[in-house]
């Protein structure tokens, strides 16, 4: 836990082939005021493998994990599947949240998706997570984030290559089918829902989605695909200074 023991706490959660570490410059910016927390998820960073796991599962333990550090309520921030660990949160858990940051994350799942990941799932026991690769980093980064900032690319490259192949198929089994819209348009949780500019049909589904929430506020990111807050840490930045105020 990083920042001032008097502050409210923030719970960081990543995406699917990724680690907290992929919080460090949000988390930095917030421990000035907050108490922060960047979670690894089951199979992920140095969270070991957890077996089958489901999104109600998955927030579960985030809310246990609260209990362990005596935080009675708390602010979460997630991207992609760590989004939709908040989406639940949002609707099963919502007196413990003081406020919701969902990234890049849809609200449902169409009705293709159980067989997409059941694809990709099959390619990584059968390639490693090499075979993923490529693919998973030309849909969450624009073309100009690939060709300029290589950097960045080779970081979450590595990221997915060190994820162990049945972390993320217990991962993506538990986010291919959920549907959290009428929850969601019965939470009371203060909400902003964001996403980067270039990601595709995700966009206009979260910013419905944020229409429908009676509490909510959409906010895109520009020059930014799935992960907006390494892509355009600025503009993320700005979006979290509306939601949380000036840390």
């Amino acid at each position: 836990m990083q920042g001032p023991s008097a502050g409210e706490a923030v719970l960081l959660v990543h995406s699917i082939m990724s680690d907290g570490e992929s919080w460090a410059r949000q988390a930095a910016w917030l421990a000035r005021t907050y108490q922060v927390v960047a979670i690894d998820l089951p199979g992920h960073g140095r969270a070991p493998v957890a077996g089958e796991v489901t999104l109600p599962g998955l927030a579960d333990a985030i809310t246990r994990l609260a209990d362990t550090l005596g935080l009675a309520r708390f602010h979460f921030m997630g991207v992609s599947l760590g989004a939709m660990i908040g989406f639940d949160l949002a609707t099963r858990h919502a007196a413990r949240l003081a406020s919701l940051v969902a990234c890049d994350a849809p609200s449902s799942t169409p009705d293709n998706y159980g067989a997409l990941w059941d694809e990709r799932i099959a390619r990584a026991r059968r390639d490693g997570m090499a075979a993923l690769a490529d693919e998973t980093l030309a849909r969450w980064f624009t073309p100009a984030t690939l060709a300029e900032q290589p950097a960045l690319v080779a970081r979450v490259r590595e990221q997915i290559l060190k994820t162990p192949v049945e972390g993320y198929a217990h991962c993506a089994r538990a986010i291919s089918r959920f549907d959290y819209r009428d929850g969601l348009a019965r939470s009371p949780v203060r909400a902003t829902l964001t996403a980067g500019e270039a990601d595709g049909v995700i966009v206009p589904a979260m910013r419905e989605q944020a229409r429908a929430m009676p509490h909510a506020q959409w906010v895109e990111i520009p020059g930014a695909g799935h992960l907006p807050q390494l892509e355009n840490p600025a503009a993320f930045e700005a979006m979290m200074a509306g939601h949380f105020g000036k840390a």
